[in-house]
C-alpha cells in the first residue's frame, strides 16, 4: 500500500510539474518581452491598388498620412486645425504620388508608348502606366514635387463605374479606367468617358478634363490630369529637410537582423514602417519572385503561435479573399479558363487576415526571411 501511495504521489508531482512547465520553451526571452504596439487606429483605412503595380505609392501615402495625423499637418502644411487625415477624403493620394514618381523616373517608359493605340499596346503586352518603384523613392518625389489628397485624385474603389470596356460588366478596375484616359487623349471624347474619368479626378470639371485630353499626348494624359488636380500641391517646409526619411536595404542572402531591429525600433516609438519584401508567402508560395511593398503598423508576442506577430497594412482591399482563398498566380480570375490556365496556390495557414478591416497578421519567422527594405519617416522631432 505504501509503494502504491508513493507511486501515486510521484505521478501527481509529474503532472503538476508538466502543467507548470513554461510554454514555448525555445522562444528567446527577448521575443516574449516584445513591447505591444498597435497603430491601426492612427492609420487611414486599408486601400486597394487593384490591378496596378503601385504598392510603393500606396505605402508612401500611408506613411505621409500618418505623419500628417500625428503632427496635425503643421510641419508640412504650415497650419493646424486641418481635418482628420484618417478620413478617406484627406488621405494622401496614392495615385498622385505614383504618377509623379513615374513622370520623374520613367521617362523612357513614355517613349516606349510612342502614342500607340490601346490595341497595339495590348498586342505588345505593354501597359498604359509605368509600374514598380521604391517607397523611399516615392517619398522623395513627394518631398520634391508635393502631394495632394484623395478628394483631388482618387486611388481606388471604381467597382461602381459602369463602362462597356471593363473586363467584368459594370465593374471597372483602376487599370481599365486609366486605359480610357490613355485612349481619350487622341480620340473623340464622349460624355460617358468624361464622367468615367471624373471618378478618378472628382475635383475637376468635365470641360477641364476634356481640354486636358484634347491637348495631351497619350503618354502624358494621366500626369497632366494629376498635375491639374493637384495644382495646389502642399510643399510648405517640405523641401527644407522636414521630415527626414530613413531607409535601409539588403541584398538577397544578407542577414535581415539590422532591418528587423530598425523595424522594431520605429514601432516602439509609435512610427509605422514601410517595408519592401517578397510576398509569395502571403498566399502560400515559397519562392522570392513577387516583390511587394506594404506598411507595418504594429507587433506583439502571441503565445498561441510562440512567435512575435506583426500587423501588416497591405493594399489589397478590406476583404480577405487573397489570403483565405486559393489565388491563381496572384491574378484576379473571373472565368474557368483563367483558373485552368493559372494553377491555384494553397493558402498559407500561418497568415491570418482580419475581416472586414483587411489587416493581416504575419509571423516574425516569415517576415525576416522575406524582407529586404525598411523605410520610415522620422516623426519624433515633430510630435
Amino acid at each position: 500500500m505504501l509503494k502504491l501511495t508513493t507511486l501515486i504521489f510521484i505521478l501527481g508531482l509529474t503532472i503538476v510539474e508538466a502543467k507548470a512547465a513554461p510554454a514555448c520553451p525555445l522562444v528567446p526571452p527577448s521575443d516574449k518581452a516584445t513591447r505591444q504596439v498597435d497603430l491601426r487606429r492612427e492609420m487611414a483605412p486599408v486601400k486597394d491598388q487593384d490591378s496596378i503595380g503601385w504598392c510603393y505609392g500606396f505605402t508612401a501615402s500611408d506613411l505621409l498620412t500618418h505623419y500628417l495625423y500625428k503632427t496635425n499637418g503643421k510641419n508640412i502644411l504650415g497650419s493646424t486645425g486641418w481635418p482628420d487625415y484618417r478620413l478617406k477624403s484627406y488621405n494622401v493620394s496614392s495615385m498622385a504620388i505614383s504618377t509623379m514618381y513615374n513622370q520623374k523616373k520613367k521617362n523612357d517608359y513614355s517613349s516606349a508608348l510612342n502614342n500607340r493605340t490601346l490595341l497595339e499596346l495590348e498586342r505588345a503586352k505593354t501597359k498604359v502606366v509605368a509600374e514598380g518603384g521604391t517607397v523611399f523613392g516615392a517619398l522623395l518625389i513627394a518631398k520634391e514635387k508635393g502631394f495632394c489628397f484623395e478628394k483631388d485624385v482618387s486611388s481606388e474603389d471604381f467597382s461602381y463605374v459602369e463602362d462597356y470596356r471593363c473586363a467584368v460588366k459594370n465593374h471597372c478596375s483602376i487599370g481599365e479606367i486609366l486605359n480610357i484616359v490613355y485612349n481619350g487623349a487622341k480620340e473623340k471624347i464622349g460624355c460617358d468617358d468624361l464622367f468615367t474619368i471624373q471618378k478618378v479626378f472628382p475635383s475637376l470639371k468635365l470641360n477641364a478634363i476634356k481640354n486636358v485630353l484634347e491637348r495631351s499626348a497619350r503618354q502624358n494624359a494621366l500626369s497632366n490630369l494629376v498635375n491639374l488636380s493637384c495644382k495646389k500641391k502642399f510643399t510648405n517646409n517640405f523641401g527644407l529637410g522636414q521630415p527626414r526619411f530613413e531607409t535601409k536595404t539588403i541584398k538577397i542572402g544578407e542577414s535581415s537582423t539590422e532591418l528587423m531591429s530598425s523595424l522594431d525600433n520605429h514601432l516602439d516609438r509609435g512610427i509605422p514602417v514601410g517595408i519592401m519584401y517578397y510576398a509569395d508567402f502571403l498566399m502560400g508560395g515559397t519562392g522570392k519572385k513577387f516583390a511587394h511593398a506594404s506598411s507595418i503598423v504594429g507587433k506583439s508576442y502571441n503565445p498561441a503561435t510562440c512567435e512575435v506577430e506583426y500587423i501588416l497594412k497591405n493594399s489589397w482591399g478590406r476583404g480577405c479573399g487573397y489570403y483565405l482563398k486559393e489565388n491563381p498566380e496572384y491574378k484576379k480570375c473571373s472565368t474557368d479558363a483563367c483558373r485552368k490556365q493559372y494553377k491555384p496556390i494553397p493558402r498559407n495557414p500561418r497568415v491570418r487576415c482580419e475581416s472586414p478591416s483587411g489587416y493581416v497578421f504575419i509571423r516574425k519567422s516569415d517576415l525576416k526571411n522575406q524582407i529586404y527594405n525598411v523605410t520610415a519617416i522620422q516623426e519624433d522631432s515633430f510630435i
